[in-house]
This record gives structure tokens, sequence and C-alpha cells, in this order.
């Protein structure tokens, strides 16, 4: 069930009786403005954390319990243009508690109470709560750099998206801006947020018509812009990078990414998809099979589709003396698939991968309803048996067609400096 709330809020419940929880999401969304990532997940940090009745994590702790081990967090992410803050929460059936307890009414005035009245003092943020969270925050961004695979690719998406800061930088920001940010301008960044973004709050699990308007209820947002209709990125173009930097170690990350202009709804959305599953999505993938299994050149090589953005990244862990070669094989495997050279085996494993794997993130709660978010900002309606079907109708003529779309944009090599 599909519900515009008011202006720019809109609810959607997905049915369903298969989970002994309900979960549910509250989406906060505006255009990518790279300026306001630093307060925006800075935002979700104290939303999570504190407010006003619940004004210390212990009380969040002790409340959460109290619902019967409810789940409750935030997040910030982005897709396409849109910069996106998550609430998300899970809480038990009323069939699985002793009573039967109408828990949905406990956990919306919770969550009306951790979004809409923040631990404030005057016009900022408790001051102690805002640097605890600030130098938290700053901690895990610098913790980041340690892990060498996240460095690679981050490097190599600021190099894809040259000039272009809404998308080359992380949407948490860096560690300089959350140092930079000032108490009071973050509290009034979540009242702008509350005002002005477009709202989806996602629920699956049973609920009754008078549980509908409960959620309307404690969760009364006022009218606002609705911004799905421009969810498609207007990007710039830049020309081709490449960049080496040197490590301690031996093994060294070798990532490219390709421009690969095919975006969720686009006529060739599902050749797409198998396209980056037969490339390197899947351990079937002619990657996985020719670079790292029969010339073992890579202790791991993958492939990801982007298909908010139109682009594919390519993930490696090499020696850095065969980086030549590397990339070498991996234009090969494109060209193989251009060609269709392939045995027809491999192709079918790869789509039933897909099928498989698809028809397992039902099994998740989350995943279901990321999955209703996105396609509801992308206007895409498709029962799960239609989605396996255009799965399976693609072609290996398909594939040709879109994998001659792909060019290299960006080249980046992180150099273990005991090899090379």
């Amino acid at each position: 069930m599909k519900k515009v709330m008011t202006d720019g809020v809109h609810l959607n419940v997905h049915e369903s009786s298969k989970f002994k929880t309900t979960a549910m999401t509250v989406d906060f969304v505006e255009p990518l403005d790279h300026r306001k990532f630093a307060a925006r997940a800075m935002v979700a940090e104290m939303m999570e954390n504190y407010s006003q009745k619940y004004n210390s994590k212990l009380k969040v702790a002790r409340r959460l319990s109290e619902l019967f081990g409810a789940d409750f967090g935030t997040n910030v992410f982005k897709i396409g243009n849109r910069s996106v803050l998550r609430v998300v929460m899970s809480f038990v059936n009323n069939d699985f508690t002793l009573d039967n307890s109408d828990v949905l009414d406990e956990v919306l005035a919770f969550l009306a109470e951790m979004i809409f009245h923040p631990n404030q003092v005057g016009h900022q943020y408790v001051d102690d709560q805002f640097q605890i969270q600030r130098d938290n925050l700053v901690q895990y961004l610098n913790s980041l750099s340690d892990d060498r695979r996240y460095y690679a690719l981050k490097r190599t998406r600021e190099l894809y998206f040259y000039g272009q800061p809404n998308y080359s930088e992380s949407v948490i920001g860096s560690p300089q801006q959350v140092m930079s940010l000032k108490n009071q301008d973050v509290l009034n960044e979540l009242k702008n947020i509350l005002a002005n973004d477009e709202i989806h709050i996602s629920i699956l699990g049973r609920l009754s018509p008078k549980q509908i308007e409960d959620v309307q209820h404690h969760l009364a947002f006022s009218p606002r812009p609705d911004l799905s209709s421009k969810i498609r990125p207007e990007l710039g173009q830049s020309s081709e990078q490449s960049k080496v930097e040197t490590i301690k170690g031996e093994q060294s990350k070798f990532d490219l990414a390709f421009d690969f202009p095919i975006l969720i709804g686009d006529r060739n959305y599902f050749s797409a998809i198998v396209m980056n599953a037969l490339l390197g999505g899947t351990q079937q993938s002619l990657m996985f099979h020719n670079i790292r299994e029969k010339h073992s050149l890579a202790y791991y090589i993958s492939s990801s589709y982007n298909s908010t953005l139109g682009y594919v990244a390519i993930e490696s862990g090499i020696n850095a003396d065969d980086a030549e070669e590397v990339e070498a094989l991996i234009h090969q495997q494109i060209a193989l698939i251009k060609a269709q050279k392939y045995d027809d085996q491999r192709f079918l494993d790869v789509k039933s991968s897909l099928v498989d794997g698809y028809d397992s993130k039902f099994d998740s709660q989350r995943r279901t309803l990321n999955g209703d978010f996105v396609n509801e900002l992308y206007g895409v309606d498709l029962s799960v048996d239609q989605w396996i079907q255009k799965i399976r109708a693609v072609t290996k003529d398909d594939l040709s067609k879109v994998a001659s779309m792909m060019k290299l944009k960006t080249r980046f090599l992180l150099k273990g400096t005991n090899n090379g």
C-alpha cells in the first residue's frame, strides 16, 4: 500500500507475514550538496544516541530493551544525485509478546521522540555529548584509511569524479570537515532536514488501518517539495585519470573505473546487470576464472555496477609488477563479452546466480525495504517474477551491445613498496 501523507511525505506499507518482526525506515532525502555531508552525518549520530526524554545512551538502550529488544539506528548514504539520512527500526510483532501489546504505537512514540526532540540546551545540542560524537566520528573516519581496499576504491572514486565534489567526496565528510563543525550549525541542519527534506516512510509487516493512522499521527511531518521526479544525475565530463601511490606492504591494490552510461529503468538496464555479473560480479565471472584462477594474477578481483551513476568499478589485489598484464587481461575479458566468446553454460550460470541472489534478498527485511525505497525513487514497479523474467530474457547479443558502451576513465594503483 502506497500513500502520500502530505506533499513530499510518502508512506509505503509492504504487507508481509513472513517475519516475526516488523521493520521500518524513515528516509530524509535532499539533493546532493557536499557542503552538508559532514553536518548530516553528525545529525544522524546525535539522533541515534540522544533525545530530550532519553538524554543518555543508557536511557536509549534501556527503552529499546523495554520495547522487547527493538533495534534502532541511523546512517547516511548517497543514491544518484540524492543524499539520504536513514532512520531504521525493527521490533517484535504483537503476536509474539506475552500480552499482545501494541508495540507499534510505543515504537512510533519512541521514533517521534528521537527524531523531533533533540537533546538541546538553548540553540545547540548538549555540548559534551556533541563533542563525544564528533570525536567518535573523526576517529572512525581516520580508521578507514587503514583499510587499504577501502582507500583504493575511495581514491578511484575521487579520480573518476574529479572536479565533482558532490560525487567524489565521502557522504560522511572528511575528518577535517567533521572537526570544524559547530554545534549550533548541526542543530540548524536538523531543523532544515525536518522542514525541507523529502521523506519516505517504509514499513515491512502487517498493519491494520488503525495502525496506519497511528503512523501518520506520530510522524506528522509538514508539507514540503516533492523531489522524486528529478532523481537522475547530470554528470559533467572529465578526462581520463591515472594515479600511482605507494604503501608499505606486499600486496598492491589496482582499481579501474569505466563509464557505463546505463541507469536504473533504462532500456538496457537488465543487460547491464548481467554483463557486470559475467565480467566480475559473481564467482562464475570471466575475470574471476581467467585472471584469478587460470593466470593466478590476483589475490582477489571483482567488478561492481553503480546503476544510479552509470559506471563500473573493478577492484583487484595484485603484485605491482603485474599491473600492466592484469589491465590487459581485464580488457581482454570485456572483448570476449563483446565478441560473445564465452560458453553458454557460464552465461546461464551467471543468470541463475543473479536470480538466486535476488530471491534471497527477500529473506532480509532491510534489503527488501531498501529495494522498495530505490524502486519508488526511480519509478520502477516490477514484481519478483517480472524481474526474474527480464534477467532470463537477456541474450548474448544484448551483452555484446552494452559491453561496447564501456569506456575506461580511471586507473589507480596503490603500490606495495615491498614488490615492484
